[in-house]
């Protein structure tokens, strides 16, 4: 991140990286009036809602149907199937900041509709309904590569969709200093620089891999994916579809540093996970597609070390910690203790780089499911 630089000219660009002139941006800030709560709220939920068509072969002539709600997690197959009264849970709707303020900085779960519940505008009606198709209307198979890879591609879509909107708020939150005294605003701006740096190397990132999993689409050659698949005696009551960059394994072993890969301008190795309902039950779904740092292997080899019981409870935790597209079933979520719903609400507010202990399983008994089979096509 540069180095923040004040300066009394008027028409040079601001101190704060935004770069518009210093007398339309941060001249005279601390005299306008504070933005309030509701504004910044209506304008952050606006960006999450821009409607484009991620598919390779996205375009005028090709996308029909207009641009669709995609559920990047099964609504009639999995969500349904763990709500009440047409609502499941989630902290994935991001808390607005007057929640924020309300809760004390404290994330919240809240219901969701499971029309609307892990929903992004990032695909034409044809391609979402097309791409999609085996593993919506079809049912899972542990060791199709084809339906693994799906998984995966649309966690990965998703990803790039709300880092690209995150990226675009980045412009309108420099206005959160509004009213406030010169260090306060050197507090955020520098804040707002370090988050848009990170996001600008997680998006570089994620379009590099996302060729490669539309490489792998448009030639239908689906055996560069792999995955390790836990097969379930039920349907999770945990839902999710994302890809993170995990740093330690699930013993606390190293895997990677993001900072120095982002540094250096290497490429992190990114996991995606999908916990699905199926016709026996229920499963969650790693796969990856590029490994040139050996995480998905290392990661996985941490996974065999585990009996049964120790790796369900280890691998909620991993949807906490990492996820943020997740939901769950309220009857689930009552049953827990308030030290459960604790330590739940605190790993989905941890941030990275995560501690080397952010996957080792406690004492605590989140979930009862129990692994039928491990599935996976590497060898480990």
């Amino acid at each position: 991140m540069p180095k923040i630089v004040l300066h009394n000219s008027p028409n040079d660009p601001c101190w704060c990286g935004s770069g518009d002139k210093y007398k339309d941006c941060h001249l005279d800030r601390h005299k306008q009036a504070p933005l309030r709560p509701f504004v910044f709220d209506d304008k952050l939920r606006k960006q999450f809602k821009s409607e484009y068509c991620l598919h390779p072969s996205a375009n005028p002539s090709v996308c029909k149907g207009g641009i669709v709600k995609a559920h990047t997690i099964q609504r009639m197959g999995g969500l349904s199937r763990i709500a009440e009264n047409g609502h499941v849970m989630g902290f994935a709707f991001k808390p607005s900041l007057q929640e924020l303020i309300t809760n004390g900085g404290s994330f919240e779960a809240k219901r969701a509709g499971v029309k609307d519940a892990s929903t992004f505008t990032g695909f034409c009606y044809h391609h979402d309904s097309r791409t999609f198709e085996p593993i919506e209307q079809h049912a899972y198979e542990s060791n199709k590569k084809e339906h693994n890879l799906l998984l995966a591609y649309r966690a990965i879509c998703r990803e790039i969709f709300t880092k690209a909107a995150a990226l675009e708020s980045i412009r309108f939150q420099r206005n959160m200093d509004k009213g406030q005294d010169l260090t306060s605003q050197i507090f955020l701006q520098q804040y707002l620089n370090v988050r848009k740096d990170g996001l600008e190397v997680g998006m570089k990132m994620l379009k590099k891999e996302k060729i490669k999993y539309d490489d792998c689409l448009n030639s239908g050659d689906y055996s560069k994916i792999h995955y390790y698949v836990m097969e379930l005696d039920r349907c999770p009551d945990i839902m999710c579809s994302f890809g993170c960059n995990p740093e330690y394994d699930f013993s606390g072993r190293f895997l990677q540093n993001l900072v120095a890969l982002g540094m250096s301008g290497s490429e992190a190795d990114l996991i995606t996970c999908s916990s699905i309902a199926t016709d026996k039950g229920g499963a969650v779904v790693f796969a990856w597609l590029n490994e040139p740092n050996n995480v998905g292997r290392r990661l996985v080899r941490s996974m065999e070390e585990f009996e049964d019981n120790r790796l369900v409870q280890a691998t909620v935790k991993f949807l906490f910690e990492f996820g943020e597209n997740v939901f769950f079933s309220p009857l689930w979520w009552r049953g827990l203790d308030r030290g459960q719903q604790d330590a739940i609400k605190a790993m989905c507010m941890s941030d990275y780089p995560k501690p080397p202990t952010a996957l080792l399983p406690g004492t605590q008994q989140f979930v009862t499911w129990k692994i039928t089979s491990r599935v996976t096509n590497i060898e480990v």
